[in-house]
């Protein structure tokens, strides 16, 4: 039977332990790249701009010289990177709003902008670059303001999900 592709986000790690009965050694595979000869494993995925295919391959070996191979699929999804900014950087009473600015790639993903103001409450903003407006007068302290990008990839009828955030203090 064919294995279910393995799908992992880019810059994350995957970590895999082996449970055959009886086995003595183990080597795993990452494509002609990498290999770990140990019963467990963690392969870390960099980042890219593209969607990677790999295989993952297991090979145990009993004390009474049985080889057994595995094989997985492995897709590695670019994930989202964040980086916003605001203008002008330093909001006054006078100028009661600020810009944010998302220079997030890649420019496809799904924002939201979450705004936590001095007082506790929250508003939440999904247009890519909003303008951020308080009433009255400008809090004395900083506002909390995360904006994360998310990015959905569907594989054999299953969605996967990856992200990213950033988090500054305004």
């Amino acid at each position: 039977a064919d294995s279910l592709p393995i799908v992992i986000c880019s810059n994350q790690t995957l970590y895999v332990v082996d449970s055959t009965q009886g086995a003595e050694a183990w080597q795993w595979r990452l494509g002609s790249a990498e290999s770990v000869s140990l019963r467990q494993a963690e392969f870390y995925f960099t980042a890219g701009d593209s969607i990677m295919c790999d295989t993952l391959a297991l090979i145990v070996n009993s004390a009474y010289g049985c080889t057994d191979t595995l094989l997985w699929p492995v897709l590695v999804i670019p994930a989202p990177t964040v980086v916003f900014a605001w203008n002008p950087s330093m909001p006054a009473d006078m100028c009661p709003e600020v810009q944010l600015l998302n220079y997030s790639e890649p420019p496809t993903c799904q924002w939201m902008w979450l705004v936590t103001r001095t007082d506790g409450a929250m508003d939440t903003l999904t247009e890519h670059s909003p303008c951020y407006r308080w009433e009255g007068d400008l809090p004395h302290g900083d506002f909390d303001v995360m904006l994360t990008a998310s990015m959905t990839v569907t594989v054999d009828s299953i969605q996967h999900l990856c992200s990213d955030t950033a988090r500054h203090a305004i």
